[in-house]
This record gives C-alpha cells, structure tokens and sequence, in this order.
C-alpha cells in the first residue's frame, strides 16, 4: 500500500475543498484529512474505478499509525461509503477526527477523490 497525497484548497464560507487526485491500485491510501470542526462533509468520485472498491473511512485516534485505526463511514442514508462505480456525491454523517479514503483490489484504476467540508464555527 503506497499513500497518495491530498491538495486542500480553501474555499469562500469557511469551506474546503479537498482532493485525491488519481489514485491507483498501486497508491490506494489517501492521505489524512484532519477537519474536525467540518460539520457538513460530502464525497464526490470520479474517473475509472476498474474493478476496485473504494471506501471513506474514519479515525478518531490521534496519530492513526495502522489500518486497524480506521473504520468505514456512513452516507446520509445510514449506507456504508463503499463504491465500486463513480458517483455523484453523497453526504459524509459521521464527524470524525480523521478522514481519507482507501482501494482494494482492482486493475487499470484511476480515480480522483473529492471532500467538501464546511465548518458552521
């Protein structure tokens, strides 16, 4: 597992624009976004997932140093955010520490993906 780094751009409204920009089967781990004072979160994917999963998870550890740190979130819905196709955006409803996402499997991914956050402080 390679980890991807993450661009983070501030938007207007005390809001965020973060992205994983093409992750691979080979650089499957996204780098930790830590925003914890972002109460609306939403995840928007794009390119070609190539047969892999991709999962937003969650980690409330302080320094998460293993995957076992880490468990899968939750669209607003109450359904598990795990996609095996593009999507076009779904709200994140857990408020964590730590966010990122992470690929298993898949051959010829190449994927970009998006968190908005906006912080109501």
């Amino acid at each position: 597992m390679a980890t991807i780094g993450k661009i983070t751009t501030p938007q207007p409204g005390r809001s965020f624009h973060t992205i994983w920009e093409t992750m691979t089967e080979t650089d499957n781990v996204g780098e930790a976004l830590t925003n914890p004072g972002a109460s609306d979160r939403s995840v928007h994917l794009l390119g070609t997932v190539g047969g892999a999963t991709i999962l937003i998870e969650g980690s409330n550890v302080l320094v998460p140093s293993s995957d076992t740190d880490w468990f899968t979130l939750h669209d607003e819905n109450g359904d598990v955010l795990s996609f095996t196709a593009v999507d076009d955006g779904h709200a994140i409803s857990e408020n964590v520490l730590h966010y990122r996402p992470r690929l298993t499997s898949g051959s010829g991914v190449d994927i970009d993906i998006i968190i908005f956050s906006r912080s109501t402080m």
